[in-house]
């Protein structure tokens, strides 16, 4: 049976008032005689009941404040205004100027306001890569990629699809090849070579460029250090807190987001290492290389995990690698691997040079003249309000930042808060309205009253980033820019831009976060978190309770070992060569996956992390029947019993091969004669672990308990004859 609502607001001003007046007599023992709404008594009373009946009805409501309070009690609250990103690329300069587009530069469409500008993250020297056809749309840089010795430009123009390095665990190697229209000038030697690597990687791996979002929210938390005075070399600079694209290695230093809160019990994106050491070289003369210090190239890819840009430092003795060829000068950058421990080939769909990835916001300052005119007109009291641009789009809430100089003739910084309500008198805090494009500060008793300096002088200095919403989610456009001779094009449709979240959808959001697994306590819950580690992509986990890597043969408490098994391509499923066969997961995700299991383990439980083990499975079919073409019956049988037998796409229900499983001769059986035609049947199905000898044809064949197999030899005998169908004739 469903209960029925709570209603709290269920008193009327009329109830009060009669039931006040009922009272009267009785509690004044009759001294008061004049109960009609002439008395000023009277008159009193129903103005009270007036003001309670308005408290009453606020109890039945959830007003801003109240809401964000709630969302508090778990730490969170509605998320601001998100603007997109992308990768701009530009087309080839004119050879005879050096070009360099600086970060911070702006860049708006001609389909007008419509669109908001984009903002460049970082700098770039574009450098002269020959454009084979300047006249279409776009850029065609001529660009060369040579994988282990092979020429791969033509496959990689057609198919877009090119296996960079091996997966095997051996050694490999390759070449990118820039065509430059003249020799690089001595002002370009230092700066900024960049590269955009696009590859085939899952979703999981999301690319450099997406925008990073956290799943709690710790905004607008007064600092434990209090509101300290802002240093003149710490005044507010034009760039307005732009995050540069290159993301610093982590420091030991306290996270400012998280305050004083333990970094590994916030839910935020892990770093993930490299799947493999790579190694940078560049060309210094024909045959001749040089390995680039790892301090100079920046790899954007994560060790070609996800797509990204490659940033490197041009060096001055870079040459270029072999002899002009129809007038253009090659360049080469070479990228070496040792020992190939990808859980898939990574595979490359486009190479672009020249780029620079992008925000859709502008950084925003006002000036004194905008400035002094709101100040002056300010007085000492609740509610003061600073405007900002109208001119500009809205603000994002969390970018402002205002300095004030105060009556003591210091300079403080003022922080963005989402409300005042969990704020005191004395904390230096301002609301943004975004849609009106407003600054507004506290009572005195839910944030403080801005005192300001006399004039004359400056007295506050505001800077901000105006832009987001998902109207920033572009598809390609060309873009321009007043200081700016080249037009580039976002390589890659602007994603990211959301805007800011509602009550509505915050609170549930919120609702199916308490419901996310964020502590391992049963198997599932390890298994869960395995498969969504933020950066990495685990297609299935296996959790083996009392298993100790160390002691397999006995079963001990306090302990779990957790099998994961990677995402790596399987096409469509049907071929013969799936790909991968023996998917292992990669020592970077690993350690990722160990890491976010040992944060959230059950105190003095000890958890492992380990790949799949797989088993290798040789199967042995007799075939009786008439068959016309028995090499390409042997294919389909091979590449079937092999989707079947697969870790990701096997097993009856096609979710992977399951974890200990044992190999049944019955039904490999069946799964041979769903491939055969009228006329063939199975005669016999053998089954080997680990070598070809010793089949066994009749009984179950045992895997061990955390184990998956994969076919690894297939063999098929055939006796021709005839099949009948019995019976009368």
């Amino acid at each position: 049976m469903t209960l029925p609502a709570m209603v709290l607001d269920d008193l009327t001003w009329q109830d009060m008032v009669d039931a006040i007046r009922t009272r009267i007599a009785a509690n004044s023992r009759g001294k008061w005689t004049m109960h009609g709404p002439q008395d000023t008594g009277v008159t009193l009373l129903e103005l009270f009941a007036y003001l309670f009946e308005q408290r009453i009805y606020w109890l039945d409501q959830v007003h801003a404040p109240l809401a964000r309070a709630l969302l508090a009690l778990l730490d969170d609250t509605p998320r601001v205004t998100q603007a997109a990103r992308t990768v701009l690329a530009f087309p080839t300069p004119d050879p005879a100027v050096p070009t360099r587009i600086v970060a911070g530069a702006l860049f708006s469409t001609t389909l007008g306001e419509q669109v908001l500008p984009l903002t460049t993250l970082e700098s770039v020297d574009v450098l002269p890569v020959h454009d084979d056809d300047p006249d279409a749309p776009g850029s065609h840089p001529k660009l060369s990629l040579r994988v282990d010795g092979h020429d791969q430009t033509a496959r990689l123009s057609t198919l877009g699809a090119v296996p960079l390095l091996p997966a095997d665990g051996s050694a490999g190697r390759f070449e990118i090849v820039l065509w430059l229209d003249r020799t690089l000038d001595a002002s370009e030697r230092d700066g900024t070579c960049t590269l955009l690597l696009e590859l085939a990687a899952p979703d999981a791996c999301a690319p450099e460029w997406a925008p990073r979002s956290t799943d709690s929210h710790w905004f607008s938390r007064v600092p434990s250090s209090g509101y300290d005075t802002v240093d003149a070399s710490a005044a507010i600079s034009g760039s307005c807190g732009l995050e540069p694209a290159v993301i610093p290695p982590p420091t030991s230093e306290a996270d400012p987001l998280l305050g004083e809160i333990a970094p590994e019990w916030a839910a935020r994106e892990l770093r993930v290492p490299a799947p493999a050491t790579l190694a940078l070289a560049y060309s210094t003369g024909p045959g001749a290389w040089k390995p680039l210090h790892a301090e100079s190239w920046i790899d954007g890819t994560g060790g070609l995990r996800r797509s990204g840009v490659w940033r490197v430092r041009i060096p001055v003795d870079w040459a270029q690698s072999g002899a002009d060829v129809d007038g253009l000068t090659p360049y080469a950058l070479a990228v070496s691997c040792e020992e190939g421990t990808f859980a898939s080939a990574p595979v490359l769909t486009r190479l672009v040079p020249n780029v620079a990835v992008a925000r859709q916001v502008e950084s925003v300052q006002l000036t004194s003249a905008s400035l002094e005119p709101q100040l002056d007109a300010w007085l000492k009291l609740p509610g003061q309000q600073l405007a900002l641009d109208r001119t500009r789009s809205e603000p994002i809430e969390d970018s402002v930042q205002l300095e004030l100089r105060e009556a003591d003739g210091e300079w403080r910084r003022w922080r963005a808060t989402d409300d005042f309500y969990r704020h005191g008198p004395g904390d230096r805090v301002f609301t943004v309205d975004r849609a009106r494009k407003l600054l507004r500060f506290g009572n005195g008793l839910t944030g403080r009253i801005p005192v300001l300096a006399a004039p004359p002088g400056d007295r506050a200095r505001v800077c901000y980033l105006a832009g987001g919403g998902s109207v920033g989610n572009l598809a390609r456009q060309v873009w321009q820019s007043p200081g700016v001779a080249l037009a580039p094009v976002n390589a890659v449709p602007a994603v990211g831009g959301a805007e800011a979240e509602s009550f509505r959808e915050a609170d549930a959001r919120v609702a199916r976060d308490l419901q996310r697994t964020e502590r391992a306590v049963t198997a599932p819950d390890y298994e869960t978190l395995a498969k969504t580690t933020p950066g990495v992509a685990i297609a299935r986990a296996h959790t083996a309770v009392g298993f100790h890597p160390d002691f397999p043969c006995q079963a001990l408490g306090g302990v779990t070992t957790v099998f994961v098994v990677p995402e790596v391509p399987r096409g469509d499923g049907t071929g013969a060569d799936l790909g991968v066969a023996t998917p292992i997961v990669d020592p970077g995700a690993l350690r990722t996956v160990a890491e976010r299991l040992e944060a959230r383990r059950l105190l003095s439980h000890e958890v492992y992390v380990r790949a799949a083990r797989y088993r290798a499975v040789y199967v042995d079919v007799d075939l009786v029947g008439i068959v016309l073409d028995e090499a390409s019956l042997t294919g389909a049988i091979r590449a079937h019993l092999a989707r079947h037998l697969d870790a990701l796409i096997g097993g009856e229900a096609g979710a992977g091969w399951e974890f200990g499983a044992p190999l049944r001769p019955t039904a490999l059986l069946h799964q041979v004669q769903t491939v055969l035609g009228k006329g063939v049947a199975v005669a016999r199905v053998g089954i080997a672990l680990d070598a070809p000898d010793d089949f066994e044809d009749c009984a179950d064949v045992s895997i061990g308990a955390h184990e998956l197999v994969y076919l690894a030899g297939f063999d098929a005998s055939y006796r021709r004859s005839s099949m009948t169908n019995g019976g009368l004739r």
